[in-house]
This record gives C-alpha cells, sequence and structure tokens, in this order.
C-alpha cells in the first residue's frame, strides 16, 4: 500500500499551497476593493480644466519678462506655469484631460504633464490652430485653452514640450517647460498696446482773403480743433495685415475735427465779406516721428474738406468732411513713444457773394506736438 507514503511529488504540492492560497486571497481582496492599476496612455494630449489647483513650477509673466506669454493678432495667452506628476488622484483628473475619477498612473519612462492657462488669457473667435509639440510628435489641440484651462500630456520623463499657435498664416511657439518664445512676432512683446490717453490739438492763424481790383483784402482768425483719441499698436492690422518685418502699425484716431474758417461771415448778397474753404490732405496733416527716429507720414490718401457742401452749423464747430479719421503709421518694432506732428496750414479758397478769390496764410496754425507713449 502506497498510503503512509510520501514522495518528492507530494512534498512539491504541499509546499506550493500556502503561496496559492496568498495568491488567492490577494486578487479576491483586489476584486473586492477595485484596486486595479490604470496607466496614462503614451501619446494622450487634452485641454483640462484647471479649477482650483495651481502650478507647482511658476513662471514670472510679468510685462518686464513677459514669460509664459504668447500673443497674436486674435489672442493673448498666458501660461502662468506647470505640474508634472507619476501619479494623477481623483481630484487631479480633470486638470489632466481625464473624465474618470480613479487614479492613474505614470508607465516606466513617462510622466504627466499640465501647462496652467493663466484667468488672464483672451482667446477671441478668430480661427485659430493650436498644437502640442512632444519630442518629434505634434499633436493638434482640439482648441486653443482660454483662461483657467489647462495643457494636458502623458509625455517622456523631462520631454520638452512646445504649444504651437497658428494665427493669421504666422506660427509662433511656446516652451511649456521655461515659457520661452521661438519664432515669435517680436512686436507684440515690447511695450503695451495700448497708449496712454494723448492730449487734443487746437490751433490758429490768419488768412489773408483776396478777390483781386475792385475788392479789399480780408484779414481772418482761423481756428482748427480736433481730438486725438487713445492710440493702438500691433504689428497686425485687420484693415492693412502684417507690417513689415521688424515693424508694428500705430493707429491714432482723430475725432471732431472741425473749424470756425466760415463762421461769423456776413453772407447777405450786398455783403463783401468771404466764406474761407479749406482743403487739407491727410499725408501733409499728420506725421509720427518715434524717439531717436525720422518721422513718417500717415498711410492714406484722406482730404478733410470745408466748402460749399459742408454742412454749415452757424457755429464756431463746423466739421470738416470726413470729421474724424483713424491714422495708420509703420514704424520700427520698438517704438514705445512716439511724437504726433500735427501741421494744418492746406488750401484755402474765399469765396464772396458775388465773386471767387483765393485765400493765403499770413500766419500758418502752429504746428502741434503730441506724445504717445505705450
Amino acid at each position: 500500500m502506497m498510503c503512509g507514503y510520501v514522495g518528492p511529488m507530494s512534498r512539491i504540492i504541499r509546499a506550493a499551497l500556502p503561496a496559492l492560497m496568498c495568491l488567492i486571497v490577494l486578487a479576491a481582496c483586489g476584486q473586492a476593493t477595485g484596486q486595479l492599476q490604470r496607466y496614462g496612455a503614451t501619446g494622450h494630449v487634452a485641454v483640462g480644466e484647471a479649477a482650483d489647483i495651481r502650478p507647482e513650477t511658476r513662471f514670472d509673466g510679468s510685462e518686464a519678462d513677459r514669460t509664459g506669454w504668447l500673443i497674436g493678432p486674435n489672442f493673448a495667452l498666458l501660461v502662468n506655469g506647470y505640474t508634472v506628476t507619476d501619479t494623477v488622484e481623483a481630484a487631479q483628473a480633470a486638470v489632466f484631460g481625464y473624465g474618470e475619477a480613479a487614479p492613474l498612473h505614470a508607465s516606466v519612462g513617462t510622466e504627466f504633464f499640465a501647462a496652467f492657462v493663466d484667468p488672464a488669457s483672451v482667446v477671441g473667435v478668430a480661427d485659430l490652430s493650436a498644437s502640442l509639440i512632444v519630442g518629434d510628435t505634434e499633436t493638434p489641440l482640439e482648441r486653443l485653452p482660454t483662461g483657467g484651462q489647462t495643457i494636458a500630456a502623458v509625455v517622456p520623463v523631462d520631454a520638452e514640450v512646445t504649444l504651437a499657435v497658428t494665427d493669421e498664416d504666422r506660427t509662433q511657439r511656446l516652451s511649456l517647460r521655461d515659457g520661452d518664445r521661438t519664432d515669435d512676432v517680436a512686436g507684440f512683446y515690447i511695450g503695451k498696446t495700448e497708449s496712454v490717453d494723448p492730449d487734443d490739438y487746437d490751433g490758429h492763424g490768419t488768412v489773408i482773403a483776396e478777390a483781386g481790383n475792385g475788392y479789399l483784402p480780408a484779414s481772418r482768425e482761423v481756428g482748427i480743433t480736433m481730438a486725438v483719441e487713445t492710440a493702438q499698436r500691433s504689428p497686425w492690422s485687420a484693415e492693412h495685415g502684417w507690417a513689415e518685418d521688424g515693424n508694428v502699425w500705430i493707429s491714432v484716431p482723430i475725432t471732431g475735427m472741425s473749424t470756425d474758417a466760415v463762421w461769423g461771415f456776413d453772407t447777405a448778397d450786398d455783403s463783401h465779406e468771404p466764406k474761407l474753404y479749406w482743403e487739407l490732405r491727410e499725408a501733409e496733416l499728420f506725421a509720427l516721428a518715434p524717439a531717436d527716429g525720422d518721422p513718417v507720414s500717415a498711410n492714406g490718401k484722406q482730404t478733410f474738406v470745408v466748402d460749399a457742401d459742408a454742412a454749415y452749423t452757424g457755429s464756431a464747430d463746423t466739421e470738416f468732411t470726413p470729421g474724424e479719421i483713424r491714422l495708420w503709421f509703420q514704424v520700427p518694432e520698438d517704438t514705445v513713444t512716439a511724437t504726433l506732428r500735427i501741421t494744418p496750414s492746406g488750401r484755402l479758397n474765399a469765396e464772396w457773394s458775388d465773386v471767387t478769390g483765393s485765400g493765403s496764410w499770413d500766419s500758418e496754425p502752429e504746428s502741434g506736438e503730441i506724445t504717445l507713449t505705450f
């Protein structure tokens, strides 16, 4: 009989039973508590939600430094820092672009990366395209993130992570590891986009009106006023497109351009006082001189006229036609201070009730110099 025999095989089976039972118990415990290991897929890229979570590594982002900023014609994005981790807990799931709440773990050699977009960021409605570049792999983003969102990915440990944004056919890139830019349009990051509110212009001159033999010359003081509104500065203009490389556009709104050239004259049939009709040309009237630079004329060819067709108001505020305009100047991209020069001479005509004569300046209106600071 073999009942009392304990052979080698029997000893092996008996020795394996405790280990086998332990594995069964551990598996059962794992099933009971749902502790299944889940890993972030390499190549995962998503726009997430930062909620109240802040980045572990922060960028300066100041106006002087501009680290973390990426600015285009239709967006201004500030990435204020980033976070890396090897485990995404339930509270962080939305930050890293995961909808599920259970923890996720990084595979060997990878990490979870999330860059945080500051609430100060502004994204317009234009057709923008954005992508995330990790090493040699570029993945399109579903959209450019807005303030309070994140740009998240599963990346190789310490891999370079770059955001690329294309706006109006120009692509700029931002390193999400250090906030430095490449291929950037420098004019977006120098100075401010709007000037301090500048002074207005009010000038006066004296005109001599002549009608030839039989008429005495008439002398009149003539005034001109205009409001100079807040100026804008940008390498891009929706009206004119991109400025030349190394330049920016500065636009200056002019409103309420009016004169008293026709005010107070007697227009009765037996009167021999003239009306004065005035014509000014944009390129001659306005120029912009960058600090330490040569002045440039306004970009347009508008003519401003007060003539027989003007809508006279019977006051000192008869408007030119047109009475307002937005001036455009193209200047070097490092221009943050410039002087707007206003030189209102132009051509004058004098018209009596029964004869048309000419007007000439005895003293032209004083030139105005108005500082624009960005």
